[in-house]
């Protein structure tokens, strides 16, 4: 596997393929819906575990005494949201992952090729959101459920926080494991089961290049808010001087769209580079598109 050129060819198509952008920007706004959502499950946690600091509404600290009848009611009727905006995301990643393997052999994409997924995908694709989110609802319940149990001593926040803590390396592993099934659907057409093993064996093989395009992916993430930070100085100065609402709004009107770039472009730079690493390490054929998506065969060569 030549590590090199799978860094120039992602760095051309993610310049050279407007498409790739308007996916991405698409599945942003997608997947925002689904942040909010799962933060929301997190978040209500905390207010329940943690011990109530400062002036809160008059509601808040009564949750804690609420049944647990009322909690299973909230999770289940947050799990269809998460469910559908999680599956429209995948559709549009695995979407990506696709366009930029046509790209990779062919120069380019039209949105028709990566959209063909065939309905083996998409069935793959739905069953692994419901399978994340449940997942998902069971480790953001999962603190509160043991909350529930405990004697509500001077201990069992400090207990809640070390168990959230433990938890978070565990939903790093299932986003990366998440990550290179989709992909094993996207480009191998695989059920999730078959998915499941062709992943692991993927990583097996290249285990140190998907950590290393992980690791720019951290700092991609955090690259707009290095941005953000100057403008937010900006900000608080002319707040604390009187400069009037001009700077701080133009602040926004300058920060928000180039954090906007730099976090599109990191997204797609590290899908592409995610892609073409698995396939260099599954020694994919050249794609074609003469062959129909929907069809179950496993040859990424004839599924264009």
């Amino acid at each position: 596997m030549d590590v090199l050129q799978i860094f120039q060819l992602s760095w051309r198509i993610t310049w050279r393929q407007w498409r790739l952008w308007a996916l991405m920007l698409i599945m942003l706004v997608v997947f925002l819906v689904t942040a909010i959502l799962s933060s929301a499950l997190s978040g209500l946690t905390s207010v329940v575990t943690l011990p109530a600091v400062g002036n809160l509404p008059d509601w808040m600290p009564k949750l804690p005494e609420a049944p647990i009848w009322l909690w299973i009611v909230i999770a289940l009727a947050s799990l269809p949201g998460l469910v559908v905006t999680t599956a429209v995301t995948w559709v549009l990643q695995a979407t990506a992952m696709r366009g930029i393997a046509i790209a990779a052999d062919q120069g380019g994409f039209t949105l028709r090729e990566a959209l063909s997924l065939g309905k083996t995908r998409f069935a793959s694709i739905l069953k692994l959101s419901i399978a994340y989110t449940v997942i998902i609802a069971v480790l953001a319940f999962f603190p509160l459920l043991i909350w529930l149990v405990l004697p509500k001593g001077p201990g069992a926040a400090q207990f809640i926080t070390l168990v959230k803590t433990t938890l978070s390396p565990l939903n790093t592993v299932l986003s990366i494991a998440l990550l290179l099934m989709m992909m094993s659907v996207a480009l191998e057409n695989l059920k999730p089961r078959a998915a499941m093993g062709r992943a692991w064996q993927i990583f097996r093989s290249s285990w140190w290049g998907f950590l290393l395009v992980f690791a720019l992916s951290v700092v991609g993430a955090m690259l707009p808010a290095l941005i953000f930070v100057p403008m937010i100085v900006i900000g608080f100065l002319a707040f604390i001087y009187e400069w009037g609402l001009i700077v701080p709004a133009a602040c926004c009107a300058v920060s928000s769209p180039v954090g906007l770039f730099v976090f599109i472009f990191t997204t797609i730079y590290t899908t592409a580079l995610y892609t073409l690493i698995y396939r260099a390490t599954a020694q994919l054929p050249q794609q074609t598109p003469e062959k129909s998506a929907g069809e179950k065969s496993i040859d990424v060569s004839t599924e264009s």
